[in-house]
């Protein structure tokens, strides 16, 4: 009869432990799975703030490219005369 106890005692002891590993588990996978939908949430940005970025470098370079094409016009015309 006490070697029964004796191992019920003990399986209830791996019982508990392994539902502490488990707890344990479950709450370490919450943390990374929060960590990596903030690393998610800050490269999204980072890549919506670069795409902006891009547009309006691009909208400059062109801006930038049509007024010298018009200066160039009006120095070639200027030269013609």
């Amino acid at each position: 009869m006490e070697d029964i106890q004796t191992k019920m005692s003990t399986a209830e002891t791996q019982h508990k432990e392994i539902q502490r590993q488990q707890v344990q588990s479950v709450s370490e996978f919450d943390k990374q799975k929060a960590l990596l939908d903030q690393k998610i949430e800050f490269l999204e940005k980072a890549l919506e703030d670069s795409n902006k970025r891009e547009k309006e470098i691009s909208m400059e370079l062109k801006n930038s490219k049509k007024e010298f094409l018009n200066q160039n016009k009006e120095q070639t015309t200027l030269l013609e005369k």
